[in-house]
């Protein structure tokens, strides 16, 4: 029952009036109507819940015995119903349960003048559930605001609607500056990606978003974040929420470690190739040597000199080999479409699919930087060496091409594929993605049983 209403219907009624006592106990509310000595002269049965009293045992009890400091009109005349009336917005204030518990409650005011007196109706409404949601939303808030992490809350359209010191730290924007504005004109992603047209429309329909990403705070520094993001309400709005942690010396860390394992690598490649297949080669012709002085060429010893002169010759092929898929020609100046033609050629001679290399804006890819070129010859190798042993493939196609902003790279055989779902992730596709990472980039891989499988890299040009 709207106060309103209880006004119009109750202007000229006496207080004891049965139709109105049936009214007051309909009210979904607790009602309490009290005289100019502020004592209560109604109360419904709400009301007496609400305060732990039995049936009408609050009536003529003080005011201030069942709310906590009394109204805040008293009612001594009519002509204080304009007061009362003024005060439109409900307040919030406090039922004093009999047990001792304050219980906090709205209370709204409606003077209610009769037969020449005048009385106020306070409608009191439980608000303990919504206080303790909202106890509960601000220590969330004050939590995410002393998180050394990133917390960023946006709307469904992506304006920030909250944002905490963490994410002032790293982005460089204070909350009061931010409040409002797109996400985009605060933190700008590399790979060509938007929240709003990217990531937030991803959220939407997955529910889940965690990737490591560069971006640029408003100072044009660059970082290296790992983004995480979800889709969450945020009392009644509906948005998504997102987690930065900034991973800039991490990342710069774990590309120093994988560069000192890349050069150790070529170390052992060169070692191999400048030494043990030079110490073979000089042993092949030894054996060579001594097959020819053996005075019987069909003895037993001959025989036997001539089978291990091929095995050295074998062994030397292979150190050769190993050589170098550990240390590939350099990659710097125009060496490295060079190097990815070499390796395929090898591969050729040494396996039986078919192999068809397609390159396209060669003078791009061969100015790429030596660390660059080495990370993306290392997963061609690897796409490679994977086609070859799982898809019985006759075919492979190899595609690498670049434009002014990324690299695609395609390796797409015509072998048995596999189920991507029920398959894990082996060493040699977890080195891959590693790399891939690491150059800020993304695979895709698509495959079914007995239709091939299809490997898409896509790494930006440049860091």
């Amino acid at each position: 029952m709207q106060i309103p209403e209880v006004k119009e219907i109750l202007s000229d009624v006496e207080i004891g009036n049965e139709q109105f006592r049936l009214l007051v106990e309909a009210s979904p509310f607790g009602i309490l109507i009290a005289g100019s000595d502020e004592r209560i002269v109604v109360a419904n049965q709400f009301a007496e819940k609400l305060a732990g009293y039995g049936r009408d045992e609050m009536r003529g009890l003080s005011v201030a015995k069942v709310v906590k400091g009394g109204l805040p009109v008293s009612p001594a005349k009519p002509g204080d119903a304009s007061k009362i009336d003024a005060l439109a917005t409900p307040l919030e204030g406090c039922v004093r349960h009999r047990g001792g518990n304050l219980i906090p409650v709205e209370i709204s005011l409606s003077a209610l003048p009769c037969g020449g007196r005048l009385y106020v109706l306070a409608t009191l409404t439980d608000i303990s559930e919504k206080r303790k949601i909202e106890g509960q939303l601000a220590f969330l808030a004050d939590v995410m605001e002393r998180l050394y992490e990133a917390v960023v809350f946006l709307d469904e359209e992506g304006y920030i609607c909250f944002w905490n010191s963490g994410a002032s730290s790293m982005f460089g924007a204070e909350g009061n500056e931010v409040m409002g504005a797109a996400v985009d004109d605060i933190i700008r992603l590399g790979r060509q990606l938007t929240f709003r047209e990217d990531l937030v429309p991803r959220i939407q329909r997955s529910g889940r978003f965690e990737q490591s990403i560069n971006c640029l705070d408003l100072s044009n520094q660059s970082k290296r974040i790992r983004l995480k993001g979800a889709s969450v309400n945020w009392g009644d709005r509906k948005g998504s929420i997102w987690l930065a942690n900034d991973i800039t010396r991490e990342a710069r860390l774990e590309a120093e470690i994988v560069k000192v394992a890349e050069n150790e690598q070529r170390r052992i490649g060169q070692d191999i190739h400048d030494d043990l297949s030079s110490q073979l080669a000089a042993i092949g012709c030894l054996v060579e040597v001594l097959e020819q002085q053996v005075t019987d060429r069909d003895s037993e010893e001959a025989r036997s000199l001539g089978k291990i002169a091929e095995m050295i010759c074998v062994a030397g092929e292979t150190a050769r080999s190993i050589a170098v898929g550990l240390a590939p020609a350099a990659m710097n100046g125009d060496s490295f479409v060079g190097a990815v033609r070499a390796l395929v050629e090898t591969r050729r001679v040494a396996s039986s699919p078919k192999f068809i290399l397609t390159v396209r804006n060669e003078s791009l890819l061969d100015r790429l930087e030596e660390e660059r070129a080495t990370h993306l010859y290392r997963i061609v190798q690897e796409a490679i060496h994977n086609a070859i042993k799982h898809s019985g493939a006759s075919e492979i196609r190899i595609e690498l091409s670049a434009d002014h902003s990324s690299i695609r790279l395609i390796v797409l055989d015509s072998g048995s594929g596999f189920d991507c779902q029920s398959r894990g992730s082996g060493m040699g596709l977890s080195t891959m993605k590693h790399r891939i990472g690491l150059l800020g980039g993304r695979l895709e891989i698509s495959s079914s049983p007995d239709d091939g499988t299809q490997v898409v890299c896509v790494v930006p040009l440049q860091e």
